[in-house]
């Protein structure tokens, strides 16, 4: 690595400058650095552009493998008549229609009934004020799922216990199961969250005069849960149905659908087709493509012929100019063995003229494909041959930005670990050149130090003589001194 050389008043005997000449040399013969650092540049744009357009392929190909789910060509939408008798949700599978359905029965969690606290009694109070004088135990028996076998646990109390405590270890040992509370009639009531006719409840109580039980108000000692019963037009012959819970999942024509029953009573599901969901996923299909198209073309641009200041990154790069090409092939070319609709300008989309840019440029048509013949769409994109669009945009994206599969890199990581190398190639270039280039410097200012000394001294010694050959008096500064004549 260069260093900064140590300050020097250079030509102090010869009256050269001689430092500024040193740095004139080295400056000539560091040429060869900056032209290796013109090189690297240029592989480190190359190479940060290659890594924006692995991801860029990436990003296109996830956007594109949407394009692949089934569920998006015969997406509806659903809705209900009467949101107080039950409500829809979904958005693929169902046939399109009306259907009538009559809830006759919601499904209900077991709840046991108890009496009214006596006025002004807070949760916080001990169970005395609420009539308890004994001291017990009480058994919470319960189902935790529909159809579970029932679990029992115990719950202590005295008459100072405190009922608030009394209903949150009930909560605590029940995971939350079961609660008691007051009902919206200001009773005291023990219910479970568990729907269906396979969930029970009961309670039970040791002290009996004065227990918990009797003082409040707990005369049914058990219940059990009920199923919801509906009738869904076309389904079952017409014969009820029933759910342990109020949200069904639908079968059938409404297949796909779920529907939550919120009252008695009859209402008619409507499903309607819905291609929102298709556009949606073509539009970020087209904009996607668009978007590393334009990358590409960026990248590979080729500026004014007279100089190659702007030039695009990879505008010499065979690689990306054939992707550009190959990806243009596959969502222009016709997709073997799909039939009727044999490529994507058949249900509309196609390019937009020579800046192959891609375009929705007949959503009519493409809505009528998608109407008509769902299925025939979606083998356009995917199918069991893997020659849909997709299909072959997957495979060509695994090799060139895939990772290593068998022991094969894709294309791009390849690229990019030869620009690496090239990269640190230069660069331990770069620092031996400047080795040389310093040990050059050091050489150099060796040398005229040297050239300095020489001069110095011969500066000295003729000074010496000059001084004792004029103007002195002594014999011994002068030649005659030296037993020499004239």
């Amino acid at each position: 690595m260069s260093t900064t050389p140590p300050i020097q008043f250079t030509g102090l005997s010869s009256g050269i400058d001689w430092q500024s000449i040193i740095n004139q040399l080295i400056q000539l013969d560091s040429q060869p650095i900056t032209q290796m650092q013109q090189e690297q540049s240029a592989l480190q744009a190359a190479s940060t552009a290659w890594s924006a357009l692995q991801s860029e392929l990436q990003s296109f190909a996830s956007t594109a493998q949407a394009l692949t789910q089934s569920t998006l060509y015969n997406a509806v939408t659903a809705g209900s008549s009467d949101t107080s008798v039950l409500t829809v949700s979904g958005t693929n599978g169902a046939t399109p229609g009306s259907y009538a359905v009559e809830v006759q029965q919601l499904a209900a969690a077991p709840t046991i009934a108890g009496g009214t606290p006596p006025p002004g009694a807070q949760p916080t109070d001990p169970l005395s004020s609420f009539g308890v004088t004994a001291s017990g135990t009480l058994s919470v028996t319960y189902t935790p799922a529909n159809g579970a076998t029932p679990t029992t646990i115990p719950i202590k109390y005295t008459a100072s216990t405190l009922l608030s405590d009394i209903a949150a270890e009930i909560s605590s040992q029940t995971n939350g199961t079961v609660q008691l509370f007051l009902n919206a009639n200001g009773g005291f009531e023990l219910a479970s969250s568990v729907t269906g006719s396979g969930s029970s409840l009961r309670l039970e109580d040791t002290a009996t005069s004065g227990g918990f039980m009797q003082a409040l108000g707990f005369q049914t000692p058990s219940a059990q849960g009920a199923d919801a019963q509906y009738v869904v037009q076309g389904q079952n012959m017409g014969f009820p149905q029933t759910s342990p819970t109020n949200t069904v999942a639908l079968s059938g024509a409404l297949s796909g659908l779920t529907m939550t029953l919120t009252g008695v009573g009859t209402a008619t599901i409507t499903v309607s087709p819905n291609q929102q969901p298709f556009t949606d996923a073509v539009n970020a299909f087209v904009s996607e493509y668009n978007k590393l198209v334009g990358l590409l073309q960026k990248d590979t641009t080729l500026g004014d012929p007279s100089t190659t200041t702007d030039d695009g990154p990879l505008a010499d790069d065979l690689a990306a100019q054939n992707m550009a090409f190959r990806l243009r092939q596959i969502v222009t070319s016709t997709v073997a063995g799909a039939t009727p609709y044999q490529s994507l300008a058949d249900v509309g989309i196609g390019t937009t003229g020579t800046d192959n840019q891609l375009a929705v440029t007949d959503p009519s048509k493409l809505s009528a494909a998608l109407q008509a013949n769902p299925q025939a769409v979606l083998a356009l994109f995917t199918n069991t041959g893997g020659t849909g669009v997709v299909d072959q945009l997957s495979r060509y994206v695994d090799s060139m930005a895939g990772n290593v599969v068998n022991g094969v890199s894709g294309v791009i990581p390849s690229i990019e670990q030869s620009l690496s190398d090239q990269i640190q190639q230069i660069s331990d270039q770069i620092t031996a050149f400047q080795n040389r280039l310093d040990l050059e410097r050091q050489t150099l200012t060796q040398q005229f130090v040297a050239m300095e000394a020489a001069i110095s001294q011969y500066q000295s010694i003729s000074g010496w003589l000059n001084n004792n050959n004029t103007g002195g008096s002594s014999s011994s500064g002068s030649i005659a001194g030296f037993g020499i004549s004239g």
